[in-house]
């Protein structure tokens, strides 16, 4: 059957891909994305319309909560596609399961299932939340949509038990009555976790279904740890500075039970880092970038670079992400930083003045600035300097 949109703004759009059973009604939310626009699918669509479920998918165009004034519209339009179905179950992760949890009523939903959600990121209701600061500063989180959390449904919420989103499902539970599966060591989102045990599947049909047994889910999840990759480079990653070594050997564990997946090579790259074994972590890195540029991963192979001292590759590796993340203000300020290392301050305040300018908000990225300010302003050839910088940068065509 043919996908239609039922709702659309700048911001938010809303795409319904009906399916021949109409008695089953999933609704979904985007989760934290990089590609900025609508031109997707939604946030399990293939799943979905593989097993013939009909689902309605609310995708959004920024990484902005949900924070938008037209979501009630939006919102009534998804409600009016489900009307009539059995069952109706909001579905999203990270973000999304933010946004699974704060519309399951508008969607007329009997069920939800959300997987790592944040109550919210406004510091002053999860003070703990310190992941996503730069959308933090930025957002102005609206009542009707942050407030107190409202839900008929008794949601289901997996998450990590140790870290942050302990804390969040502890404050969501506050608010309501919740379901918990407990997913010690999943990582943020457990979803990747869930879909590695075999488990992400029968999840959500059982949410879906409302036959979920959490108790033998969670058995099965016990069962399943011994052989997870991804179990092992979470263990690893949660490890103490002072267990370096162990650190290690869990990563190196993790790649041996998936050396064909990205994330516990990843993990092991890390952990070699951490322990000062740079050769060994920056060839770990270099497998991960081989298999794709992902700038999460680059990031952190920058900073490997730089910890073994080379310099050049390290800000080479950022100007790749700054150019796949041009939004990003921390991979300006990671550039700042290196440049400052190499006595480069006209072009270190450069880029801390396009961190502040993308996070105005950011009262690291003001103080940089004016200490770089303070640097340059005694001497006249250091502004000099700086313009000639300025023209060789617009001649390399703005790098």
């Amino acid at each position: 059957m043919t996908p239609t949109v039922l709702f659309e703004t700048r911001d938010v759009r809303v795409r319904h891909v009906p399916a021949a059973d109409a008695s089953r009604h999933v609704v979904t939310f985007d989760c934290y994305h990089d590609v900025r626009g609508l031109d997707r699918t939604g946030f399990g669509e293939e799943f979905l319309a593989q097993r013939g479920i009909t689902a309605t998918h609310v995708l959004t165009r920024d990484n902005d909560w949900y924070q938008h004034p037209e979501m009630p519209d939006a919102m009534a339009a998804v409600r009016d596609a489900a009307a009539g179905a059995a069952a109706v179950m909001t579905y999203g992760s990270s973000m999304g399961g933010y946004a699974a949890l704060r519309f399951a009523d508008a969607a007329g939903a009997s069920r939800a299932l959300a997987l790592s959600p944040q109550y919210s990121i406004d510091p002053a209701k999860a003070p703990f939340e310190a992941r996503f600061g730069q959308d933090q500063r930025r957002l102005r989180f609206l009542p009707g949509i942050d407030g107190p959390i409202r839900c008929a449904a008794r949601p289901v919420v997996a998450y990590d038990t140790h870290g942050t989103d302990r804390l969040h499902a502890d404050r969501i539970a506050a608010d309501i009555p919740i379901t918990r599966l407990r997913v010690p060591y999943g990582g943020h989102p457990v979803g990747g976790y869930l879909q590695d045990a075999g488990l992400l599947a029968d999840l959500v049909l059982h949410v879906l279904a409302g036959t979920l047994d959490v108790a033998a889910t969670g058995r099965a999840l016990r069962r399943a740890r011994r052989a997870l990759g991804i179990h092992y480079g979470n263990l690893a990653a949660a490890q103490p500075a002072c267990r370096p070594r162990l650190a290690v050997s869990l990563a190196q564990r993790a790649v041996e039970l998936a050396p064909d997946r990205l994330a516990p090579r990843h993990a092991l790259a890390l952990r070699l880092s951490a322990a000062g074994r740079h050769a060994e972590a920056l060839a770990a890195h270099e497998q991960v970038a081989a298999w794709g540029r992902h700038p999460g991963f680059l990031l952190d192979y920058s900073h490997a670079l730089s910890r073994a001292g080379d310099a050049a590759g390290a800000l080479a590796v950022a100007h790749e992400i700054r150019q796949a993340w041009p939004h990003h203000a921390g991979v300006h300020h990671w550039i700042s930083d290196l440049l400052r290392a190499q006595r480069d301050l006209p072009g270190a305040l450069h880029h801390a003045e396009q961190a502040l300018a993308l996070d105005p908000g950011s009262a690291l990225y003001r103080r940089l600035v004016a200490m770089l300010q303070a640097k340059l302003r005694p001497g006249a050839p250091h502004l000099a300097a700086r313009s000639l910088w300025l023209q060789a940068r617009r001649a390399l065509g703005g790098r």
